[in-house]
């Protein structure tokens, strides 16, 4: 197996995993798992847009992680936009790098939120930009991950949706 489609493959299982995880922080953990692989299999591809937005994501993501924002955390979240333009200039390959931009800023509207839902939301917009990227740089296990994720995330969000519609009583299950 090519060094691009392993990486692909590790990449995918850890989007299987993350939007079906509970809370806004395990889901940006898990995120910022897959972008650590996704980054890999961008850069075997040689899609180097794509492997920059998804470091950008990463600091993104653990910018966010801890809940309520420090000055510094916002700084360094912010900063993730001017570099986005400057690493897509250093980067650019055409269509692929527009969309995998659109995908980043997506996300980084998703992860200013502060609940999963938002989150939730502003990946599921994110996952059709990064399609296009995915079916331009040929990267089938980003095109499968990303519809795998849009799916997950809307599970996950008519789960909690759910949850909270049912009352107290029907939540806790007796031991």
């Amino acid at each position: 197996m090519p060094a691009a489609d392993l990486a692909g493959a590790v990449a995918f299982s850890l989007v299987a995993l993350w939007p079906l995880l509970k809370g806004r922080r395990a889901m940006l953990l898990g995120q910022a798992a897959s972008a650590v692989a996704f980054g890999v299999h961008y850069l075997l591809l040689k899609a180097h847009t794509g492997a920059a937005m998804t470091a950008l994501s990463l600091i993104q993501g653990l910018s966010a992680l801890p809940s309520g924002r420090s000055r510094v955390r916002t700084v360094v979240f912010a900063a993730t936009v001017p570099a986005m333009l400057g690493l897509v200039g250093l980067t650019w390959h055409g269509w692929s790098s527009v969309c995998a931009a659109a995908g980043l800023l997506l996300a980084t509207a998703g992860r200013w939120q502060g609940t999963a839902l938002g989150l939730r939301l502003g990946f599921f917009a994110s996952g059709i930009a990064w399609i296009c990227h995915d079916v331009i740089t040929g990267s089938q296990y980003g095109l499968a991950a990303d519809l795998f994720c849009m799916a997950a995330l809307i599970i996950g969000a008519l789960r909690e949706h759910r949850q909270r519609r049912q009352p107290a009583a029907v939540q806790r299950k007796p031991a």
